[in-house]
């Protein structure tokens, strides 16, 4: 009778075992269909740069090198968003009517990659 209640007993851990599992894998799969860069378990020391925005015409984004990055508006125009795409850096900018434009710049250098004009 005793060995009875040791064999429930593992039952019952392994199962609470696979059924935390299966918990932690419907997370990582929800949170990598919101987020394509999401890493539920983020094992590198790497930091990625975070964007400053300020309220003057010009966007200066600081990455921890100190390096800047100085991208021209227009009087209108507007930064809408800031994204960060692995080592890209996404710059939304609109002038407020149906006109806009998407930047994709290089962190570590800066340079333009890529820019769609939308009108």
């Amino acid at each position: 009778m005793q060995k009875n209640k040791g064999i429930i007993l593992i039952v019952i851990l392994l199962g609470l075992v696979i059924i935390a599992g299966l918990i932690l894998l419907g997370y990582g799969i929800l949170q990598k269909s919101k987020d394509r860069d999401f890493k539920l378990f983020n094992i590198s020391s790497k930091s990625q740069a975070r964007s400053v925005l300020t309220s003057e015409p010009n966007i200066i984004i600081k990455k921890p090198s100190e390096k800047q990055i100085t991208i021209p508006l227009d009087k209108n125009e507007s930064v809408e968003q800031v994204m960060l795409s692995k080592n890209n850096i996404i710059v939304k900018i609109s002038d407020g009517s149906k006109n806009m434009r998407i930047m994709i710049l290089d962190s570590g250098s800066g340079t333009v990659l890529k820019q769609i004009v939308f009108r």
